[in-house]
């Protein structure tokens, strides 16, 4: 069926015979964007789909909010089977109707959930005290399942090269983990963990993790390394994520300490079909050196400059695009109680190798922060002063202009082309009490 009708902003009164509000349903499902034509308030102009795919993300539609009921049981249980040896299981279930008011699929508001863990602590030598730990895990998630409350890290499906998704799809998961590690007296430590992630949507990853902490002579080494193999039902890819770091406190320097470190992100995910790279496929390394005082003094003062060069998806491969180099100064003053001062300021210069490929400009920005605290006669007398500094990107405001009564504004509106509609640009600071009739409300979007 072709179109039947569609809305039309006008400023004929005689044709104009709907009042609309509209609301932002995501893009590709709705028919209306918004059209910045100069008039005083939102207008949104319709877009016909294209191929049967809708163009735009805004429908005069009213969501309806329904009464909702969210109930959840956790129970938990603690075995020590001996010494060494514990066992936690922990079962919940919840009931989540979305609308009390339906009875329509009244049979999938319960959902379970399940996790189970036996960890182990066995000392091997005891002179050195090195011990081992071991830990088996499994932890099931039904599809129905509705915790109160974020269930995974915010991290979580960036870790297992997931999309990320503004509501999570909901699906039945299954987790199996090991893990195995040594410790000894010097709190030198090295531990290798394995998890097998499985996804009712036919998506299935293994992560590998090596973790490595030590302190020789002053020297602390903190290493890891994580490597992510997943597919799905149309992709298959792999995340890398080496991280090594090496610092040094100098005592003859009032424990000033001294390190450098490497790390690297490669999320290369590719589509089964043609194997190409994904658009959300990315790499970048960064490099870091860094000085910074004692952190258990008051006084704290740092210095940090580091590199980072990012590549992007270009066909089957991932291509350079840019490199920041970016010095970092950080300060807190905190000794004296009554008077404290925070200083935090960063300087970055970016340049581009690969206009093609890379979305940025070349560019120089300092972002900064200071703060300077006060607090005389026992509190009797506080304030603070603060200052902030900034070149980017600033998110962009709509405004509008309401009608109030009179002498209670600070606008009037001069209606310079006698059309008798309200525009942007008629309105201006009222010179008198009398004609300041209108306020300005300024609105935040998701645009920058």
């Amino acid at each position: 069926a072709g179109l039947d009708s569609f809305y039309r902003y006008s400023i004929d009164p005689i044709v104009a015979k709907y009042n609309l509000s509209f609301v932002d349903v995501r893009q590709g499902n709705g028919d209306y964007v918004p059209d910045f034509n100069g008039a005083n308030g939102k207008v949104y102009r319709y877009i016909a789909p294209v191929a049967g795919i809708k163009q735009g993300s805004y429908a005069p539609v009213q969501i309806l909010v329904t009464p909702k009921k969210q109930q959840l049981i956790n129970l938990g249980v603690e075995y020590a089977i001996d010494k060494n040896t514990l066992f936690k299981t922990e079962i919940a279930t919840s009931n989540n109707d979305v609308n009390t008011l339906s009875v329509k699929n009244n049979g999938d508001d319960r959902g379970w959930a399940g996790k189970f863990q036996l960890t182990n602590t066995k000392m091997l030598r005891a002179a050195k005290q090195l011990q081992l730990s071991t830990s088996l895990d499994y932890e099931y998630v039904q599809q129905k399942f509705k915790p109160l409350e974020r269930l995974r890290g915010i991290e979580f499906t960036r870790d297992w090269g997931l999309a990320l998704a503004s509501v999570p799809i909901a699906v039945d998961e299954n987790i199996v983990k090991a893990k195995v590690g040594l410790r000894n007296k010097n709190n030198h430590t090295v531990s290798y963990q394995l998890i097998n992630y499985n996804r009712s949507d036919k998506y299935n990853g293994f992560q590998n993790t090596v973790l490595h902490a030590a302190n020789w002579k002053g020297w602390q080494i903190n290493n890891q390394f994580v490597i992510t193999n997943y597919t799905s039902l149309n992709e298959k890819g792999s995340f890398l994520r080496p991280l090594l770091d090496l610092s040094k406190q100098f005592k003859k320097l009032n424990n000033w300490k001294a390190g450098v470190q490497y790390a690297l992100e490669q999320n290369i995910t590719r589509f089964k079909a043609t194997d190409t790279l994904v658009p959300l496929a990315f790499s970048f390394d960064s490099y870091s050196v860094y000085f910074k005082s004692d952190e258990n003094k008051r006084n704290k003062h740092a210095i940090t400059f580091f590199t980072r060069s990012d590549k992007y998806p270009v066909g089957k491969n991932l291509i350079r695009g840019d490199r920041s180099y970016n010095l970092n100064l950080q300060t807190e003053l905190l000794a004296n109680p009554k008077r404290q001062f925070y200083l935090n300021t960063t300087f970055r210069k970016l340049k581009v190798y690969n206009a093609l490929v890379s979305k940025q400009k070349e560019d120089e920005t300092i972002l900064g922060r200071a703060e300077y605290v006060m607090n005389e006669w026992k509190g009797l007398l506080t304030g603070n002063v603060l200052y902030e500094v900034g070149a980017g990107q600033e998110q962009r405001r709509d405004f509008a202009y309401l009608e109030v009564p009179a002498g209670t504004g600070q606008y009037a509106w001069i209606d310079y082309n006698s059309d008798g509609v309200q525009e942007l640009n008629e309105f201006e600071l009222a010179a008198f009490p009398d004609q300041a009739k209108f306020i300005r409300i300024l609105t935040p979007t998701n645009e920058f």
